[in-house]
């Protein structure tokens, strides 16, 4: 069964979180998740999934004026396309939502454009490269 559970900055749990983003998201283009300034975290929301007490994906979102940003959503490659991120989006969406949010905005992989999409999400404007990877991403929004 899937458990979502909010993860308190700089615990044992954001330390396994580091760990999965590091993994799946930093290492494969050569850099570490390590070497970033993540202080900004400590006021952001961060969630994680869990499927039999095994670390299966996370998400961070941050706070701007009236928007929400996902600042990550991370899903191990293992359990890709098991409705993870599914559930941890519509969580973001939720909570968002109840703390009086409007918007959701986030710099997407362009390679999981599709996957917004299919949630409301829209790009609104061209591919780029964020400083920590060559990535290309679009910069995606939805009203809630």
């Amino acid at each position: 069964m899937k458990e979502i559970r909010v993860v308190e900055y700089g615990s044992d749990a954001y330390q396994e979180t580091l760990e999965l983003r590091n993994r799946i998201m930093r290492l494969p283009l050569g850099t570490s998740v390590y070497d970033e300034d993540l202080s900004h975290e400590k006021k952001s929301l961060i969630l994680a999934c869990y499927e039999d007490g095994i670390l299966t994906g996370t998400t961070v979102m941050s706070y701007h004026g009236e928007a929400c940003k996902i600042d990550t959503l991370c899903i191990d490659t293992d359990v890709q396309r098991g409705g993870i991120g599914t559930l941890l989006l519509q969580e973001l969406e939720k909570r968002a939502k109840e703390a009086g949010y409007a918007m959701m905005t986030m710099d997407a992989r362009v390679s999981a454009e599709k996957f917004y999409e299919k949630y409301g999400y829209a790009a609104d404007g061209e591919a780029y490269e964020l400083p920590f990877s060559h990535i290309p991403h679009v910069h995606m929004t939805k009203k809630l």
